[in-house]
């Protein structure tokens, strides 16, 4: 049998579907309750398992029904989060939970890093509640202490809730995992988006599979209904994308895509690398020129659907595409029909290491007339986004899982995705809002269709 492999014992309690349940300052919508209640009845058992839910569910509150139900039954409970911004605004659930808020509380998380206004406990396993980032486990791997912890965690019945599960499924963090579930602890992942390229399962190591152990599933017509999100509605911009590069440059792409694909790229790296090459450093004049042609393409794609647009993410494959594209977005004009129509639209530049602003076509810090020079917080520009302070987002790989900013109602997909978890998880970002348009630009075949 493998670790933590139990044989299917009678469900005691089950979950009533009609309970209502309030999970801190929220009243829970009727399948978040179904689903809160499947998830302790699954702490209490030490089932391990899947939550599929989609984005825009309230998967934050759900993690903090797990957090109060878990210490509620005496069991630890270690949350996992793929980058610090998440494991914020989780945590920011979790403290409106009378009983979150009074347990023991310890976080993993990098050094510079403070969450809350409190004093933190720091790398700590021996706590109630313990919000952590993938990586800051993982960094700690050659610490013996640290891996008798994780004994320890395990042995107190301990439950792993993993965030994002899609994202959780690396070799190194599967260490950590099996070293809780050798000691008798589970796991359990919430995921809006369960398949992966890769074919791996971060619910392997508790001898269960996302696939085939499922707690609860939220639907995407039980979410609708609530209001909460909204539908997608798709432009496939193809034609339009590639008119504007001309023949020659389309089938400059396409024939490198297909070199690529030769060489046994999958068809995502394909799609990203044949992109992205015009915008290397060293290139030549007649990529140069393609790469000009690339940013003034999807520049018009925006404009021609920017007038009742509140705001625009725009996602970009390379850091070099996006930060062309951002200073020559911020040196456009408003459209016709815009409410601040010939104006200057604000930009942000949103990557992992680096966040850079436009506003009246230059650049400056992130408040209003203030210098550049000071290093902007993702959280801070996202607080200034949900205030209204900017039109478009343009973003690699920083605006993706958890990121919630509802005033996004257009989605620009100027990166090259192919599989569907990854454009289901940047569609995400937009159906929280109101009226609501996703723009799928390609030029490396059949765009990406989704089906809802």
């Amino acid at each position: 049998m493998r670790p933590n492999s139990k044989p299917a014992d009678p469900v005691l309690d089950p979950p009533t579907a009609g309970h209502a349940r309030r999970i801190g300052d929220k009243q829970a919508e009727p399948y978040q309750a179904r689903i809160a209640a499947s998830v302790r009845d699954a702490i209490r058992r030490g089932r391990s398992g899947a939550v599929l839910a989609p984005t825009g569910s309230g998967k934050s509150l759900l993690a903090a029904g797990a957090a109060e139900d878990a210490i509620d039954l005496g069991k630890p409970i270690l949350v996992l989060h793929p980058d610090v911004s998440l494991l914020r605004q989780n945590f920011a659930q979790f403290q409106t939970v009378p009983r979150v808020q009074g347990a023991k509380t310890a976080f993993f998380v990098a050094r510079n890093e403070t969450i809350g206004d409190g004093p933190m406990v720091r790398n700590s396993l021996d706590a109630d509640v313990i919000p952590a980032t993938n990586m800051s486990l993982v960094n700690k791997l050659d610490d013996e202490d640290f891996l008798r912890a994780l004994d320890r965690f395990g042995r107190r019945g301990g439950v792993v809730l993993i965030d994002e599960g899609h994202k959780a499924a690396a070799e190194e963090l599967a260490r950590v995992l099996s070293r809780i579930a050798h000691a008798g602890g589970s796991g359990i992942v919430l995921t809006a988006t369960p398949f992966r390229t890769d074919g791996k399962d971060p619910l392997d190591a508790f001898g269960a599979s996302i696939e085939h152990d499922l707690i609860d599933v939220a639907t995407y017509d039980e979410v609708l209904a609530t209001g909460r999100t909204v539908p997608t509605r798709f432009d496939m911009a193809t034609g339009e994308f590639e008119a504007h590069l001309g023949t020659d440059a389309v089938r400059l792409i396409e024939s490198a895509f297909l070199a690529l694909l030769a060489e046994n790229k999958s068809v995502d790296q394909a799609s990203q690398q044949a992109f992205s090459r015009f915008f290397k450093e060293g290139a030549s004049e007649g990529d140069k020129a393609i790469a000009a042609l690339i940013v003034a393409a999807v520049a018009r794609i925006w404009a021609k659907r920017a007038a009742e647009a509140t705001l625009a993410m725009i996602h970009c494959d390379s850091v070099e595409f996006a930060r062309e594209l951002s200073g020559y977005l911020a040196r456009e004009s408003l459209p016709c029909g815009h409410e601040r129509e010939g104006e200057k639209p604000r930009v942000a530049f949103v990557v992992a290491g680096e966040i850079r602003v436009w506003r009246n076509g230059a650049e400056e810090g992130l408040k209003e007339g203030e210098a550049v020079g000071r290093k902007i917080k993702r959280d801070d520009l996202l607080d200034a986004a949900r205030s209204g302070g900017f039109d478009i987002l343009v973003n690699v790989n920083a605006l993706g899982v958890g990121t919630d900013v509802p005033q996004t109602d257009l989605n620009i997909l100027a990166c090259q995705e192919r599989s569907i978890g990854p454009v289901k998880q940047i569609s995400g970002r937009g159906e929280r809002a109101h009226a609501y348009l996703l723009v799928y630009v390609s030029s490396t075949g059949p765009g990406c269709r989704i089906h809802r």
